[in-house]
């Protein structure tokens, strides 16, 4: 029987995992106690990506620019429980409006600075959102006046804008907020919007996005209950140390980015050194002059610094100790030859929007080949780990389609999750909901699982049930794709599939039928997709194939197995009946 909000809220209270802590009195906590200490520093290069000088703030000047933000939103109407859209690069802006958000009782619903137009015009009218905070320019495009464009739904109270151009009809947050830091009133604000509407540990505080397992993206409400949980998923594997240097090239509106970068933050008052985009010599650079003892990278990025020697030398002679990754397979050769040749473990990490989260650490894997293939398998009675976050997971395998309990070794089953980590439904979906969790209440992940080890203590990952692609770390869904393919001319049938490549484990590959004497190649549809459809980059597919029709089975569903197979042999023929993006492989 699922559980009711009701009865999750006073089960977890009983056993001590729920409280009355809030994101905010973390912050608050360090603000009091190392006012002057070093808190976010922004990326060196941060002039080629966005407006503004690159920074370094303390608590207390993050502190500062909070308080100020927060007067803007009060003066904007803003009210506990309103939505507020965050799409920001990774810096010290990003931080600052969540904490703002959260302070207020604000919920903040962060999105990838790759969307457009397309997942907007689905994200802006479903969250119901009040308010758009932004950049003026990221890169090379104007996301000023993309956020403008949202201002048409009549529930949008705000378009604020950090830049150097901010368009008519936009507040210029720079400049708002320095009329508010002059302000010998705002303190008094602050503390009389606080008190007239109080935030408590169980309001929702942050809205995430699923990031491709259906067609469209689905809203994720955590509340900071269960975001709290999470504190020490990095804290305590990578042994760190109040004050102790964190960089990060985690993309912030994620949940790895979340939970591994500003829960990491609030919970070891880390020096957060903020990296985007992903650039190795950038990345190596700022190991180099921050000297970090930990980061993040995914598997295509630790490949790289792999093959090259100098990099190697360069994290060997650096205190850096660890580093997480996720994502994508791990191969052991990365576990091993970081721990020889530069005496770094190599932390791998699985989880989800919804809360679901796997670790493979030191602290439960001795060996290093065991942790580039298995997780512990948490709450299961032969795992026995020392982390303390591992009591908030509880893991069970099912059969997908009858949910009986899988406990054999070696027997493929879906894994599903319980917990106070786990949010309690999708913002305004009660099908999808309904089909997200077993008839106990367990969040079903949509993964393929099966137990390993000689004690059935690991858990094995095997596969996906529902069709992603995953680029570089990012979810693509294999539906929304078709679904914008089916828009384009000339196309009469459609299907995207991943194709395997070195630097970020898959790209996406179109495979389409024409209508006769219908003519497309793979810039012309890439041009329809991004100023047509308004689709972000990264979805539209990096390489073409053209069939005379789609392989499908009796029911007349398309064979993808047959596709990704002709697709990966036509990329071997190389003879130009794949056509791909940029140089080839």
């Amino acid at each position: 029987m699922n559980p009711t909000a009701e009865e999750r809220r006073r089960r977890y209270r009983e056993q001590g995992w729920w409280g009355d802590t809030r994101l905010q009195d973390l912050f608050d906590h360090w603000v009091a106690t190392r006012p002057q200490a070093c808190s976010v520093v922004d990326p060196p290069d941060r002039a080629r990506f966005t407006d503004g000088a690159p920074r370094r703030l303390t608590w207390q000047e993050v502190d500062d620019a909070v308080q100020a933000l927060c007067g803007v939103l009060i003066g904007s109407g803003l009210r506990r429980g309103d939505v507020v859209l965050l799409q920001l690069p990774s810096v010290h802006e990003f931080l600052v409006a969540y904490i703002a958000c959260f302070r207020l009782g604000l919920v903040a619903s962060p999105v990838p600075v790759a969307y457009r137009a397309h997942e907007l015009a689905h994200i802006v009218p479903h969250a119901q959102v009040r308010a758009l905070i932004g950049m003026c320019r990221v890169g090379g495009f104007n996301h000023g006046e993309l956020l403008m464009q949202m201002a048409q739904y009549p529930h949008v109270r705000a378009v604020m804008l950090w830049g150097e151009t901010v368009p008519a009809g936009a507040l210029d947050l720079a400049a708002a907020m320095r009329g508010q830091a002059q302000d010998p009133t705002l303190a008094a604000r602050l503390q009389e919007a606080e008190q007239a509407n109080p935030v408590t540990a169980d309001d929702v505080c942050l809205l995430l996005w699923t990031s491709g397992t259906e067609a469209l993206p689905k809203p994720v409400p955590r509340t900071h209950n269960n975001c709290l949980p999470s504190r020490k998923l990095m804290t305590e594997p990578a042994g760190l140390q109040t004050g102790d240097c964190l960089l990060s090239p985690r993309l912030l509106n994620t949940m790895g980015g979340f939970a591994g970068t500003v829960m990491t933050w609030l919970d070891c008052a880390a020096q957060v050194v903020l990296h985007q985009p992903l650039d190795l010599s950038v990345f190596l650079q700022q190991i180099v002059d921050e000297r970090p003892v930990f980061t993040s990278g995914p598997p295509a990025l630790l490949q790289q610094v792999m093959a090259d020697p100098q990099a190697m030398q360069m994290l060997a002679n650096s205190p850096l100790r660890c580093i997480s990754s996720g994502s994508a397979a791990l191969p052991e050769e990365v576990m091993l030859r970081f721990k020889r040749e530069c005496g770094i473990d190599i932390l791998n990490f699985y989880g989800s929007s919804e809360g679901g989260s796997l670790s493979a650490t030191p602290r439960d894997m001795d060996d290093l080949g065991a942790r580039a293939r298995y997780f512990a398998r948490f709450g299961a009675p032969s795992c026995e780990s020392t982390l303390s976050s591992a009591r908030y997971v509880q893991t069970r395998l099912i059969n997908p389609e009858t949910e009986l309990t899988v406990e054999q070794p070696g027997v493929v089953g879906e894994l599903c999750f319980d917990g106070p980590m786990l949010f309690g439904g999708y913002l305004g979906m009660p099908e999808a909901t309904q089909a997200a969790f077993t008839g106990r209440g367990e969040y079903r992940s949509g993964d393929l699982f099966e137990i390993a080890g000689d004690r059935g203590q690991w858990l094995r990952f095997v596969g996906r049930r529902k069709e992603i692609i995953v680029r570089g770390g990012m979810n693509i869904s294999a539906l929304e794709v078709e679904g914008l393919l089916a828009q384009v001319p000339g196309i009469r049938d459609a299907a995207a599939v991943g194709l395997p490549d070195e630097r970020l484990g898959e790209t996406v590959c179109a495979v389409v039928v024409l209508d006769p004497d219908a003519e497309l190649d793979l810039p012309a549809l890439t041009r329809h997709l991004q100023e047509t459809l308004k689709v972000a980059i990264y979805k539209c597919p990096e390489a073409l194939l053209r069939l005379e029709s789609l392989p499908r089975n009796p029911a007349g569903k398309i064979l993808k197995s047959a596709l990704r197979k002709q697709a990966q042999e036509a990329a071997l023929r190389d003879d130009g009946s794949l056509e791909r993006r940029g140089p080839k492989r």
